[in-house]
């Protein structure tokens, strides 16, 4: 697609369920029993980033870490909008002294810890600065080895873990947290929260008894009781127009609702997004 430079808005979101989309019986929570029976891990002997957005795939003989402890991206850039896709890899093994530290730098704003190297490109020789061309400060990843002397009681990084502190997530058990942000754009979001009917035949029966609705066949339904479910709809950008994202959401939640037509909704964020262009 062409670009005709800034946009009003970076993003438009719809949070709910799809038509595909099943309740769940019970919540999901992460299970660490893997950690109950994992056997002893190799150090980590190398650790580089790789940019997704350009195409970049992992090395070989290197593991990617794609999520966090609970399913979420572990993407480094996750908290802007506009910056490159970065993710850490990690390769174990024996055949070089393991790595003894991680760490973050704010390139320009501190000074390299004394042993610690900087990860500056990607294995591409693409830059491996996490927070990407669209900021202006720029952070990389440092990492420390042990010394070929090393003793038998060196103490070595064996497991490396990406978390979200901003949605709840904390380092696992016995984990060291590197306290930085990776990450500090400023992005404004305005949102409209509503209901819409949900199949009712998309419910077990257990639902339904929870819900204290007739299980099917049993002639007992109550056909003044509608099923709903939570939709949202926003749109993240990174200029504070409020009071246009507010009248646009809810002209575009009113429109929805007022019949079938041609053309889908996210017709009308694109037209919103062009027509207001000239106004940033």
């Amino acid at each position: 697609m062409e670009d005709k430079g800034a946009r009003v808005a970076d993003y438009f979101v719809v949070a709910g369920l799809t038509d595909i989309s099943k309740p769940l019986e019970e919540e999901i929570h992460f299970n660490d029993a893997c950690h109950k029976i994992a056997k002893p891990k190799e150090p980590i002997t190398d650790v580089t980033v790789i940019n997704k957005s350009l195409g970049e795939e992992v090395p070989q003989g290197y593991k990617c870490i794609d999520v966090t402890p609970s399913g979420l991206s572990a993407d480094l850039n996750n908290g802007s909008l506009v910056g490159p896709q970065i993710y850490l890899c990690y390769r174990r093994g024996r055949d070089k002294p393991p790595l003894t530290d991680l760490g973050v730098l704010y390139d320009g704003k501190e000074r390299v810890k004394q042993g610690c190297e900087i990860i500056q490109t990607t294995p591409y020789g693409r830059p491996a600065n996490i927070s990407g061309s669209a900021s202006s400060q720029r952070v990389y990843i440092t990492y420390r080895r042990a010394s070929e002397n090393m003793t038998q009681n060196t103490l070595a990084v064996t497991d490396i873990c990406i978390i979200i502190p901003s949605k709840g997530e904390t380092p696992p058990h016995t984990f060291c947290k590197v306290d930085k942000n990776l990450n500090n754009s400023m992005v404004y979001g305005a949102a409209i929260q509503f209901y819409e009917l949900y199949p009712e035949e998309n419910l077990t029966e257990k639902q339904k008894s929870q819900l204290g609705l007739a299980a099917a066949g049993e002639g007992k339904s109550d056909t003044c009781r509608t099923v709903q479910t939570n939709k949202c709809i926003c749109l993240l950008s990174h200029w504070p127009f409020f009071d246009a994202f507010k009248k646009f959401l809810t002209f575009l939640y009113r429109y929805s609702i007022s019949g079938p037509h041609v053309l889908p909704i996210e017709n009308s964020v694109k037209d919103f997004n062009e027509i207001h262009q000239d106004a940033v």
